[in-house]
């Protein structure tokens, strides 16, 4: 299938028509042509509103330091590019901002490169994190849950820390709390089950220091858990958590938990997306592609 590529964004001379060029869309992770600036396609599926949402329907939220929709290079807000998440929250729900308020500080992500580049991504020195300042959705309160009310997969563009420990995303607090959240010690991404004082664990090994693409998916009701690492497919992992019905102790931190475990110097993060579905590995390959696309490199 061939997409038209359009150069926007400028202001164009009366009568002067900028070149358009014919790609193939992303199917098997290639690189695609630029547009007629030299740039990257903004790829997001057949024609919606350029985010995620187009390439698999049950898309939540969609963060891409990349794309200059969800980040223009200045200011406090990581916003979502679903304009109508699956869960039928506002888009505005899955916005993100900057630090612990998103008034500057200290803990706020550094923002590199330039904004609607392949090349841009944040990074995290040992104090920085992104919290939403929203209402906690149903959705997200509850992706933890073993009664069914959701299931749940998360797709990282990330690079993992080259030492130290933290939690990637999480919502749980500490410890005694009710959540999920994604540990990252040394070589080891840990999935970890929170219901009160119990926990649960899985493992999967990953390379420090390098960008990666890196999914999580799971149905706590089955219960199943599948894991990808620079992989188009999926592969399954058994996490023996523990019954809840309890909503998560806090929202969904991005670099931390509420409580502490602040990601390490060294962590850089590109795009975080989020589903409210198990993906299948079709599914999985098409998100690869887009996220090849947008990136300008071939994860998987």
């Amino acid at each position: 299938m061939l997409q038209t590529v359009r150069p926007s964004g400028l202001a164009l001379p009366p009568g002067l028509i900028m070149p358009e060029r014919k790609i193939a869309a992303p199917m098997g992770g290639g690189m695609q042509s630029l547009d007629g600036f030299g740039r990257l396609p903004f790829y997001g599926g057949a024609g919606g509103d350029g985010s995620l949402s187009d390439v698999v329907s049950s898309c939540v939220f969609d963060l891409d330091a990349t794309q200059s929709g969800s980040y223009s290079g200045s200011g406090q807000t990581w916003a979502n590019l679903c304009t109508v998440p699956a869960d039928g929250e506002l888009q505005t729900a899955y916005d993100w901002v900057r630090g612990v308020n998103g008034s500057g500080g200290t803990d706020d992500p550094t923002f590199n490169g330039t904004a609607g580049t392949a090349g841009a991504y944040w990074s995290l020195d040992g104090g920085d994190w992104f919290t939403n300042l929203n209402t906690t959705t149903p959705f997200i309160r509850s992706i933890h849950k073993t009664s069914g009310d959701y299931n749940f997969t998360i797709v990282m563009c990330v690079r993992f820390p080259t030492s130290g420990f933290g939690s990637f995303w999480g919502t749980a607090q500490t410890t005694g709390s009710q959540g999920v959240h994604l540990f990252v010690s040394g070589t080891s991404a840990i999935i970890q089950h929170l219901n009160g004082a119990t926990f649960a664990n899985t493992t999967r090994t990953v390379t420090t220091g390098v960008d990666c693409f890196f999914a999580i998916s799971w149905n706590f009701t089955t219960p199943s858990g599948k894991s990808a690492y620079n992989a188009r497919t999926f592969s399954s992992f058994t996490l023996n958590r523990n019954t809840t019905t309890t909503n998560s102790d806090s929202n969904l931190y991005i670099g931390r938990t509420n409580g502490a475990n602040i990601m390490p110097n060294t962590t850089r993060i590109k795009a975080i997306s989020v589903f409210n579905t198990m993906l299948s590995d079709g599914e999985l390959g098409s998100v690869c592609d887009a996220y090849n696309a947008r990136h300008g490199v071939t994860y998987a």
